[in-house]
């Protein structure tokens, strides 16, 4: 018995393992992810807090640090990958990115290829979602699919004719930006009217808070607002039967439903997913997106597209993706 578990040990001390990174303008989330694309191991830390660049990145590496010193007898970890927003892949950097207290350009791969020793692959964000779904996810075997990631801003990705698309500049998959309503809602990107202006979490947020101010109909989001309304109180009173919470996802779904039914035409998709905290309503978002987005589609892909949400597990999806960067280029990294 102890031989058997002394060789446990030695296996499991020799496993290799990637960081995968999803830096969030929430939340920034760090997992040690197997080949397979299992989470070993996962650690989350407040973007939020953060005021500037410096701070935040100080505060990352240090919980990089302690995270891969505290299962360093486990596992041997062979690079990091990253999901970053607004993040030009070609030159490393984060530029202009619309929910982060960031300068204009932060040269976030040369501030990680600095601090440690490892291998270091950048994607954006929508990306590295789009990779995992890709490989571990629902999106297996599928050629031609789109990903929406909804979280506090919107991104996502292409996969057509079986590759991922990056565009020219690298910014292909940007549809939180593309605009639904004209002359909207100003956005972080500096226009106005943009999709993540409404239909991400801080679009439900947005759109709660203008509802709530413009009517007097009775509603426990009220109850609410002096604690700080999240998106998931939203999705919590729409459960429980909130009529004016099940009307604002039902605009939400509208809004989605709209701009997935313009993306449908120009890349004529098999599926979508959805991915993020917002897709884990379920039919509370669903139902109205599928019930608008039927209604205005192009009447030659009526009924065959589908929708529906990310097979991997909740905010798990960009991790493996951006770990996926380095396990499909083991053999290729040189720096």
């Amino acid at each position: 018995m102890p031989l058997c578990l002394d060789l446990t040990f030695e296996i499991c001390k020799s496993m290799e393992i990637v960081l995968g990174i999803d830096i969030g303008g929430t939340s920034t989330k760090l997992g040690l992810v197997r080949e397979d694309g299992l989470i070993v191991e996962k650690r989350t830390i407040n973007t939020a807090i953060c005021k500037n660049e410096n701070v935040f990145f100080s505060l990352l590496f240090h919980e990089i640090e302690q995270f891969l010193a505290d299962f360093v007898a486990h596992y041997s970890c062979i690079g990091i990958g990253i999901g970053a927003p607004s993040c030009d892949e070609a030159a490393g950097v984060l530029e202009q990115a619309a929910n982060f207290p960031f300068s204009e350009r932060v040269p976030i791969l040369a501030l990680f290829q600095d601090q440690f020793d490892f291998p270091v692959c950048l994607t954006k964000d929508g990306n590295a979602t789009t990779l995992g779904e890709a490989r571990y996810g629902a999106g297996r075997g599928i050629d031609n699919f789109v990903l929406i990631t909804l979280g506090t801003g919107i991104g996502g990705g292409i996969v057509l004719n079986g590759s991922l698309v990056k565009g020219a500049n690298g910014w292909a998959g940007e549809f939180g930006h593309v605009i639904v309503e004209q002359g909207g809602r100003a956005c972080g990107c500096g226009r106005s009217g943009c999709l993540e202006t409404y239909a991400s979490a801080t679009g439900l947020q947005r759109t709660a808070l203008l509802r709530l101010a413009e009517t007097t109909k009775e509603s426990s989001l009220r109850e609410q607002v002096a604690e700080g309304l999240q998106a998931k109180d939203i999705y919590l009173a729409a459960k429980r039967g909130d009529e004016l919470s099940l009307s604002i996802f039902e605009e939400v779904g509208q809004h989605l439903g709209l701009a997935l039914a313009n993306i449908s035409a120009m890349f004529d998709p098999e599926a979508v997913f959805l991915a993020g905290g917002l897709a884990a309503a379920g039919d509370i978002l669903f139902d109205p997106l599928r019930a608008q987005f039927e209604a205005v589609v192009l009447p030659q892909l009526q009924g065959r597209i589908t929708i529906k949400a990310s097979a991997l597990d909740l905010n798990e999806a960009a991790i493996s993706g951006a770990a996926s960067l380095v396990w499909n280029n083991k053999n290729l990294i040189t720096t």
